[in-house]
């Protein structure tokens, strides 16, 4: 029977929601992200309903919705939503605001659609482009290209041909093409392929070297060394693993937050030069612009001064950098010019071409992004302003329900914290007891004793 009091009502519905949720997040038939997610939805709707069916209006409700479910799951910045002091302009200023949303004229999102047109009418006069017609390398337009190779030499101080950047639906799209082509790669060589997993990790990456008949050989890094892979380590999977012929880095970590210094990436790439020379990397790098600019930059440089650049797959994306993850504006560099080759039959034949105005989009956002670098600084400070707040928010609420063992500093990039659960406690306790929603560590490869929290879509008080 549901209790009379709205406290303890909300406190049932978490319970009932949890026991509902646990098992099918557990037993992997959802995604935990995606599960973590639904549960969430599912029990603001439950409590929305509550206030509802008790007289309270809508105000009243958003007010308790607020204190019984704060929703710490995905990683995407609710632009709209933002409402820290300083930073609620940013919709209206990067284009989001659609004119006569909530009364606003919505200029940018106007000048964007403006300037889409020009870009097309130029590239049809100018270069004899029709994104119209049949795109025979199907890797995108040339000029898009051209853009974002410039952006790679002022931003990462890494420079490739435009033969060997190809566009994508986002970094996971990229990342899954690219994944599906080593193996035939390795294939065709006859090569066995195990691909190398660092964890905890963006476990999509897993997931889609595992569905394309890949081994993973999982790499669990150490907690007293935040999270990373050591040279040590690296050399003795080497001598474990001598098919291990590709390995996934995060060179800012999706779930920790924690980033690679140039002097530890440039250890690993020793350890790679003289053990396994051949290796492919996949150097994911969806963070990297998220940090201290100049810190990022010489993170890349540690590619840069290694002939290691050539043989890795760089897979960007403007999702985090730019808070534009519904647009799917991704790319993929490739090292050197024979592996591009190599996973131009991937693009071709897995989409024929990618569409037009998604290009056009593209361009027009690149142009933004390069005209306004103070947007770019400012979605990061709102980051660095969001983490700090919710570690502290974190400390304090660690004082009264004691279920942290140990709470992830702020390394200044990314939009996650990664904590350590006490014994006997796991996301599915703390959603009961404090109505926080995060992602278990299962999700990443690692432990559930870990849970990772979003600063993305809940702003900061």
């Amino acid at each position: 029977m549901m209790p009379l009091d709205l406290e303890e009502t909300i406190r049932w519905l978490r319970h009932q929601c949890t026991a509902k949720w646990a098992q099918n997040v557990m037993s992997g038939q959802v995604p935990p992200i995606r599960g973590m997610a639904r549960l969430t939805r599912e029990a603001q709707d439950l409590v929305l309903q509550e206030c509802a069916r008790r007289g309270l209006s809508s105000s009243e409700s958003a007010q308790v919705l607020e204190s019984a479910i704060v929703d710490r799951t995905i990683g995407d910045v609710d632009v709209r939503a933002i409402r820290e002091q300083g930073f609620t302009d940013l919709a209206d200023q990067m284009g989001i605001t659609i004119p006569g949303e909530r009364g606003a004229r919505g200029e940018q999102y106007q000048r964007t659609r403006q300037r889409m047109q020009e870009i097309e009418l130029e590239l049809l006069r100018d270069h004899h482009l029709d994104l119209r017609m049949y795109d025979v390398f199907g890797v995108g337009n040339p000029v898009l290209r051209e853009q974002l190779r410039g952006k790679m030499i002022r931003e990462y101080g890494l420079e490739f041909p435009i033969e060997q950047i190809f566009l994508s639906l986002g970094g996971i799209n990229g990342m899954d093409r690219t994944i599906r082509m080593l193996r035939r790669l390795f294939a065709k060589q006859g090569l066995d392929c195990v691909f190398g997993f660092p964890a905890p990790g963006f476990a999509i990456a897993q997931w889609q070297a595992e569905a394309s008949g890949i081994r993973v050989r999982l790499i669990q890094t150490a907690e007293d060394a935040s999270y990373k892979l050591t040279p040590p380590q690296l050399h003795q999977i080497f001598m474990d693993e001598p098919d291990l012929r590709a390995l996934y880095l995060t060179v800012t970590n999706n779930p920790t937050a924690y980033s690679y210094s140039p002097e530890e990436l440039t250890a690993l790439f020793q350890v790679i030069s003289t053990d396994r020379p051949e290796l492919i990397i996949l150097a994911d790098l969806a963070y990297i612009g998220t940090a201290d600019p100049a810190m990022d930059y010489a993170r890349m440089q540690a590619f840069a001064d290694s002939h290691i650049a050539a043989q890795t797959l760089f897979i960007s994306s403007l999702s985090k950098t730019f808070t534009l993850t519904g647009d799917r504006f991704g790319w993929v560099a490739f090292g050197n010019r024979q592996i591009a080759d190599a996973m131009s039959l991937g693009w071709n034949n897995f989409s024929a071409g990618l569409p037009r105005e998604w290009q056009l989009s593209f361009m027009a956002h690149l142009e933004l992004m390069a005209a306004r670098p103070d947007l770019t600084e400012k979605i990061r400070k709102l980051y660095a302003l969001r983490r700090n707040r919710l570690i502290a928010q974190l400390h304090e609420l660690n004082q009264t329900t004691r279920v942290f063992d140990e709470i992830g500093r702020d390394e200044g990039g990314g939009v996650y914290n990664w904590c350590k659960f006490k014994p006997g406690e796991d996301v599915f306790s703390l959603f009961e007891k404090t109505g926080i929603a995060g992602v278990p560590g299962s999700a990443f490869g690692y432990s559930d004793r870990f849970v990772r929290f979003s600063v993305g879509i809940v702003p900061s008080e």
